[in-house]
């Protein structure tokens, strides 16, 4: 599984040397790509987090630019938002998308909730019913398919159409963190 880390960083930053303190503690394939304002994002797999947790200060020192991350399953309109306030709530630290959705939903606001709820528009009742036991289980597959009553396969079906409508994968926990906010914040309402 691919995660985005998209940072904001200030100063000058030189891609080269970033590739370089990137390359020295991850050694697998990564995507990097650097946007003129001063934002960008490294697409690698989820093992690439506890790299960048050991390399995140060396980095902001090496390079003289301080960086702010923000971890997320996609690369669109909810993670660019996203970022924006996570540069203001938590500046030069590694956040993920649930962390800052569930600090957007303690200040009040909707912007996030409301590209969520473009996300599980057209996601009928049965998946998402799977996907919210899949998680009331301790996102256990076997434990959600007994609760609900369908063969192990059926589940499997279910959560994988979850999956590829949504595009979010809850199998991953920061994933599952945020779809389970999400609809808590909705039963609220």
């Amino acid at each position: 599984m691919e995660k985005y880390y998209h940072f904001i960083f200030r100063g000058k930053l030189n891609k080269d040397e970033l590739i370089e303190v990137i390359s020295g503690v991850y050694h697998k394939e990564y995507e990097l790509k650097i946007i003129s304002n001063g934002t960008g994002y490294i697409k690698a797999g989820v093992d690439f987090y506890d790299s960048l947790m050991n390399i995140h200060q060396i980095m902001e020192m090496d390079l003289d630019c301080p960086f702010t991350f923000l971890v997320s399953f996609e690369n669109g309109e909810l993670s660019s938002m996203a970022l924006s306030k996570c540069n203001i709530l938590f500046p030069n630290q590694i956040t993920n998308l649930s962390m800052i959705y569930f600090a957007s939903l303690m200040h009040g606001e909707k912007e996030l909730t409301n590209k969520l709820d473009a996300i599980f528009l057209d996601v009928g009742y049965e998946v998402i019913q799977t996907a919210l036991t899949f998680i009331e289980c301790g996102m256990n597959a076997s434990l959600a398919a007994k609760r609900l009553y369908v063969h192990r396969n059926t589940f499997n079906y279910r959560l994988n159409a979850f999956i590829c409508k949504t595009g979010i994968d809850i199998r991953d926990y920061d994933n599952a963190n945020l779809f389970d906010l999400y609809i808590k914040q909705n039963a609220i309402k």
